[in-house]
């Protein structure tokens, strides 16, 4: 079979591979139709790593994906061959204190889908533990149902940050990430959501989506446009999305006094210099977000509904043997480029 593998800095290729076999107990064979460039899969792609999980190529890439179930195992309770699912990319192991927490998110002993050393879904056919397939329903694309991954992550940071409607809210990007995260303040009643991002055409998605103001944070001052935009007070929660240590310094100084921050971005530095001094004086409470946890039927559910449309963030489409060029305009940022896709199968 066919699948994406990177096999240095910067480059990344379709071989052939060994396909992965019958499905075991518990087990399904996922035929994987589209798969979600991530913003994760650019970092293995640019540095090889992301903080100490190191890629030894070549290494399959790919988390965010939906296909059809074209085999199952013994005991795979509800799911049967021909059925649409997402896939949540996480396996956690079910023993360990965070899980028993319901805190899979964080489990240490987590199988997690083109880490390092794992097998991903960039590929024909996926092997995966029927427990973490959701079924799509009509309503979801395939192509929406590759998006579960990132609006669960949106989702989650939602959660654990204790965000309430009526509430303001900063968001401190508008990638993928960020932009899904709009779209779920959106969906639950936030009151005004401001948007800071460098790039014209992501500031207009945003606005697409429901934001209140979008920010140049290139042309102006980020916490202050908050600021004026919350009556002088700043945002009740601020969510930093971009992976950078000037966002993370925006999310802290966006904030009001007694809010929250929440950073859900993967930063492109292992070391941030942050400005602590005005996080303690406003005792700013800060939280960290990892992947998602337990959300995952409630972003299908929000997308069938109506109540999320993530479409506008799909700006283009790539065949499986042009995944090379994929992560090149990503990397880039090229041609207005947010979500690109890459049609596995049709």
């Amino acid at each position: 079979m066919k699948a994406i593998r990177i096999h240095g800095v910067r480059d990344v290729r379709v071989d052939d591979v060994p396909e992965p076999g019958e499905p075991g107990p518990g087990e399904v064979l996922v035929r994987v139709k589209v798969l979600g460039l991530c913003g994760s899969d650019l970092h293995y792609y640019q540095n090889m790593r992301i903080g100490d999980q190191i890629v030894k190529p070549p290494q399959m890439l790919g988390h965010e994906f939906s296909g059809v179930i074209a085999a199952v195992g013994p005991g795979v309770g509800d799911v049967h061959v021909g059925q649409r699912v997402a896939v949540e990319p996480g396996v956690p192991c079910g023993e360990c204190e965070p899980c028993r927490l319901g805190r899979e998110n964080v489990c240490p002993n987590v199988k997690f889908a083109g880490a390092p050393g794992e097998k991903a879904g960039g590929c024909d056919y996926y092997l995966h533990p029927a427990r973490w397939v959701f079924p799509l329903p009509d309503s979801v694309s395939d192509a929406e149902g590759a998006l579960l991954e990132p609006l669960g992550v949106a989702l989650h940071a939602l959660k654990l940050s204790g965000f309430q409607p009526g509430e303001s809210a900063a968001v401190i990007g508008a990638g993928t990430i960020g932009l899904c995260t709009l779209a779920a303040l959106k969906a639950h009643g936030a009151g005004s959501v401001i948007v800071s991002e460098p790039i014209a055409g992501r500031r207009d998605v945003a606005l697409a989506l429901g934001a209140s103001a979008v920010v140049d944070p290139g042309a102006e001052d980020t916490p202050a446009k908050v600021r004026e935009h919350t009556g002088g007070l700043g945002a009740d929660v601020t969510f930093e999305a971009a992976g950078q240590p000037d966002a993370i310094n925006d999310a802290i100084l966006a904030a009001k006094r007694c809010g929250k921050m929440c950073i859900i971005g993967i930063c492109t530095t292992d070391e941030v210099p942050l400005r602590l001094h005005e996080a303690r004086r406003r005792e700013l409470v800060i939280y960290n977000s990892r992947r998602a946890a337990g959300v995952n039927k409630l972003a299908i559910d929000l997308m069938a509904s109506g109540q999320i449309d993530l479409k506008p963030l799909i700006t283009h489409t790539f065949a499986l043997d042009d995944a090379p060029r994929a992560f090149a305009m990503a990397d880039q940022r090229a041609d207005g480029i947010i979500k690109p896709l890459i049609r596995i199968a049709e």
